[in-house]
């Protein structure tokens, strides 16, 4: 599917389908979550995916459903301003993670799967998982969690930069003013960085 097709879907409000993916509605804010697994059209899944379709439902109304490998890195790399956050199989993690890791559109990646230890290693491999989950509950409350402080970080720079623009012809007295900004800035920073553990550590 081309990225104006696409572009075409993201302005509708209602629930569509396209090739390889299943498209809900269009998000509020500028979140995608992306959930990825071979195993989808598997009728033996059915109710799992039904069940999981709808959990995500209620963190973004923006989400996308694919169980082809090169559709769904055709939309990742078509993404400009969107934050994805991107589910998928331990399996897949293991054998693909590394030709979507380091493109700037994802923010966090989320491995589910039965076996925990077998794919913990990625987690030291990939700073952009947040961790591996074996548990709907757990996977879905993690992704909230992170969804909320990108929001909230998104939020602040957004205040941050509008607040710099106005400032820029104050005078010397307001300096301890300007290092509350930069205070703020680091702190968020450190929400931003919260699955690298290295890059939490410098900013500490």
């Amino acid at each position: 599917m081309s990225n104006q097709s696409f572009n075409e879907l993201n302005r509708s409000r209602a629930t569509k389908s396209c090739d390889n993916c299943e498209l809900i509605e269009k998000p509020v804010e500028d979140v995608t979550i992306i959930w990825f697994d071979q195993n989808m059209d598997d009728p033996e899944n059915a109710d799992d995916v039904q069940l999981t379709k709808d959990l995500l439902r209620e963190i973004n109304d923006y989400v996308l459903l694919y169980s082809k490998a090169e559709p769904c890195f055709d939309y990742i790399k078509s993404v400009e301003k969107e934050k994805i956050f991107f589910i998928t199989t331990g399996s897949y993690a293991a054998e693909h993670l590394h030709k979507t890791h380091d493109l700037k559109q994802i923010d966090s990646s989320f491995i589910f799967c039965f076996n925990r230890s077998t794919y913990l290693p990625l987690k030291e491999k990939y700073s952009k998982i947040i961790d591996i989950f074996t548990e709907q509950e757990q996977l879905m409350m993690s992704l909230r969690n992170n969804i909320e402080l990108v929001t909230k970080q998104a939020t602040v720079f957004g205040l941050f930069d509008g607040k710099q623009r106005s400032t820029r012809y104050l005078t010397r007295e307001s300096a301890s003013f300007l290092w509350f900004q930069l205070l703020t800035d680091i702190l968020n920073c450190r929400s931003y960085y919260r699955g690298n553990q290295i890059e939490s550590n410098n900013f500490d």
